[in-house]
């Protein structure tokens, strides 16, 4: 008898598309115009709900206090789940509450809202595994086949699936619970909002998020949809955000992208063609962005490479220095292992050069002002520790590029 084969992907490497404030079991309503059905099937797999009740009879779904319109009974939402997930027994789902549900208080045993919550989704759903641990393990540090079929590493079944996740935003303000694992502590989030749609304040963190949190999400919306979707929700910006998002998120692409709308059409399939895309591609290592506070930008030009950069072409303009920088795949295969630039405040970038294997530093790209003291501020040494595969410029209309990230893997 031949060893199953065991499919290593894990939850922690994916990307996936979320959906902002989606609970339609009807459409329209709410943000999203497509009911949770029709928003799964088309590939969405993270849920965005705004949780409310007093116990496990009046739980309910609301966008906000007072809009009665979009509110929707939390039963009904979770039947529509359960019969998905029922009927595509290979998907994982994750639901991302914002809870406005009473927690434990210290010391307490007694039923909760939020406990009822956890109730609900264990009656209902038989591949959801209730409390913080288990689900945080089986996010970090299990694969797909595991999850999935249940599956140790030499094939053995043993364990039920675990295909629904879930998280709450905060601890509630009872104290801290062991139910449900908590977004701003296993998330690297950006802001949510305007903000997430200003290429200034776009990778900005949400409050009490942190950089170093082993999973992230990705807001990309505004307060409230436009009727702008189609325009920024195509994929090109999707991807082009994502790849911003990992230069900031140390190399890491956005694990999750809630969009606040989500509209597809036969001719046109809409943001997840932007996720077929994203799923192939590799985490990376980032040497940072140096002069973060230094000089603002407008606008970001990223190049991603599936070979390995081994030389630069920079093209430069009298009054803003360096304008453009493209990554050279064609030229000796020595490594590069550093690259330094000049930066002149109020203007941005206006040179650059790199070392390779034996150590020396090349030549300077521009004829314009050279640097070699170390310690002065306004030079930024990058250290490549592996294969230089891409690199993010962020640009200024009138002053070239102001700021420079590399990628390596």
């Amino acid at each position: 008898m031949s060893t199953p084969t065991i499919d290593t992907r894990r939850f922690k490497d994916q990307r996936w598309l979320a959906a902002h404030n989606a609970w339609n079991t009807t459409a329209p309503g709410n943000n999203q115009c497509f009911t949770i059905s029709q928003l799964l099937d088309y590939g969405v797999r993270g849920l965005a709900l705004d949780i409310m009740g007093d116990d496990k009879d009046s739980l309910h779904l609301q966008h906000g206090h007072g809009i009665v319109s979009s509110k929707t009974d939390w039963k009904t939402v979770l039947n529509e789940l359960n019969n998905w997930l029922t009927r595509n027994p290979r998907e994982i789902v994750t639901l991302f509450f914002e809870s406005y549900l009473t927690g434990p208080k210290p010391g307490q045993t007694t039923p909760t809202p939020l406990s009822a919550l956890d109730e609900t989704l264990k009656e209902t759903i038989g591949c959801y595994k209730s409390g913080k641990a288990a689900q945080t393990d089986a996010l970090l540090n299990r694969n797909f086949s595991y999850l999935i079929d249940g599956m140790d590493e030499t094939g053995n079944v043993v364990e039920t699936p675990q295909r629904l996740f879930a998280f709450i935003e905060n601890e509630p303000d009872e104290g801290v619970q062991e139910i449900f694992p908590v977004m701003r502590a296993v998330f690297a989030e950006n802001e949510h909002g305007n903000g997430a749609l200003d290429i200034n304040t776009w990778t900005d963190l949400r409050e009490n998020s942190n950089l170093q949190n082993p999973l992230t999400f990705l807001n990309h919306f505004g307060k409230a949809p436009t009727g702008s979707e189609w325009e920024r929700n195509a994929p090109d910006l999707i991807i082009k955000h994502a790849q911003a998002f990992a230069f900031i998120f140390g190399g890491r692409y956005p694990n999750f992208i809630s969009l606040d709308f989500i509209n597809w059409t036969t001719s046109n399939p809409g943001p997840i063609k932007a996720f077929e895309s994203l799923q192939k591609q590799k985490n990376f290592q980032v040497s940072g962005f140096k002069w973060t506070k230094v000089s603002s930008f407008d606008d970001v030009a990223i190049s991603l490479e599936s070979n390995k950069i081994t030389a630069f072409v920079v093209g430069v303009e009298t009054g803003k220095g360096i304008t453009r920088i493209i990554g050279d795949t064609r030229a000796s295969a020595s490594s590069i292992t550093g690259i330094q630039l000049v930066n002149v405040p109020g203007h941005g970038i206006v040179n650059m050069r790199i070392q390779k294997n034996n150590g020396a530093w090349e030549p300077w790209l521009t004829p314009f002002e050279q640097i070699t003291n170390q310690n002065d501020p306004n030079l930024a040494t990058h250290v490549i520790t592996g294969s230089l595969i891409g690199f993010c410029c962020r640009t200024s209309d009138g002053y070239g590029i102001v700021d420079f990230a590399a990628a390596y893997i």
